[in-house]
């Protein structure tokens, strides 16, 4: 039974080491490399999750042919990182084409606390400031005329 116990437990610390790759990627990117490579890592992290997902093998021979184009649909993306932040975080964005949008940051009640409207972008990162704000849940909302992306960025007084 000892066997079995030491077993789960190593088996435990697997799934909570990835579990911190998997949710800390944007911050390390940022840190180790700075914000502007955290979109690209976005798309080709989306791109191969679609491969993957896609009738993996299949779809990864079906990418050689003419046809691929028509297998991965590139998706909007919007992140926020460091997330939860002491106030300073950075806001990614990636379109799917050029196009106009409001970036709007709401507090855990609704009301507006930044609005901001961004002229042509495809792919921006943003640098965000609510220090003066309280700590708490707040949604960073990205509008364009065909969707709306939603985060939650947690502040925290440090």
């Amino acid at each position: 039974i000892s066997e079995i116990i030491r077993l789960g437990f190593k088996y435990m610390i697997i799934q909570i080491g990835l579990l911190f790759v998997f949710t800390s990627d944007n911050y390390i990117l940022s840190n180790a490399f700075g914000p502007k490579d955290v979109v690209p890592y976005e798309i080709v992290n989306k791109l191969f999750q679609e491969v993957i997902t896609y009738k993996g093998d299949a779809c990864i021979s079906g990418m050689l042919s003419s046809t691929a184009p028509s297998l991965v649909q590139v998706q909007s993306s919007l992140s926020v990182f460091p997330n939860p932040s002491n106030g300073i975080f950075d806001v990614s964005i990636q379109l799917t084409n050029t196009q106009n949008a409001t970036l709007e940051i709401t507090d855990a009640t609704g009301r507006v606390v930044l609005l901001n409207s961004l002229n042509n972008i495809f792919g921006k990162t943003i640098s965000v400031s609510l220090k003066d704000y309280a700590e708490g849940v707040y949604f960073v909302n990205l509008r364009t005329s065909k969707e709306v992306l939603t985060k939650r960025i947690v502040l925290i007084n440090q």
